[in-house]
């Protein structure tokens, strides 16, 4: 899904099963899992969470089919293309770096899928909002740092605060504090420059 809106999509849509008639359990379930994380990160990085969808369909009733990608071709048409920025391709290509490689929130998805046997987050709806809440915290935080990360690689230099704001339009107080985080974490490595930090990747 990632990789569709960093190759160009404007938007996606998935159509599944009915879930009361779905073949694999709770395939629908996990899908929607994944599409929510998708929703949460295009807010996250200023794009219409509308730009991606879950639906279902009938086989048996392919005009229903028919309306609902229509439907969805509508609000695609409304919203409008993604603007082809350099900043928009950025983050979505850390949208795309972190659903593949970070092993945080791949845990996490996982931890989403409704089993019987879940102890931390049970498959019950009470637990949705417990566990929607430390996902977005910890959707937040991942983000940031991979933008970070993006920047720090594309760069090749060491970086002070102010210039890393104006890669990626943040406030610097929650840039500082990302980066207190990632140095604390050995992401990366700060030295002082005329009394002002300076920010590098580990030699």
């Amino acid at each position: 899904m990632a990789r569709a809106f960093k190759e160009g999509a404007p938007g996606l849509i998935l159509i599944g099963c009915l879930p009361e008639e779905c073949h694999h359990s709770y395939g629908v379930d996990h899908t929607w899992n994944r599409v929510s994380v998708m929703k949460k990160l295009l807010t996250l990085s200023g794009f219409d969470r509308r730009r991606i969808a879950l639906a279902h369909a009938d086989l048996n009733r392919p005009e229903e089919f028919v309306r609902t990608v229509e439907s969805f071709t509508r609000t695609l048409a409304a919203i409008g293309p993604i603007e082809s920025s350099l900043e928009n391709q950025n983050k979505l290509n850390a949208i795309y770096n972190l659903i593949k490689y970070n092993t945080r929130i791949r845990h996490l998805l996982s931890a989403g899928l409704r089993r019987p046997w879940e102890d931390t987050y049970l498959g019950d709806q009470r637990h949705a909002l417990d566990y929607d809440r430390d996902f977005s915290q910890a959707l937040t935080e991942e983000f940031m740092q991979q933008r970070l990360m993006d920047v720090f690689r594309e760069e090749q230099r060491p970086l002070k605060l102010d210039e890393i704001s104006c890669f990626i339009h943040e406030d610097q107080r929650q840039l500082a504090e990302c980066l207190w985080d990632m140095i604390n974490n050995q992401l990366i490595e700060f030295t002082h420059e005329n009394r002002e930090a300076v920010y590098s990747l580990p030699h």
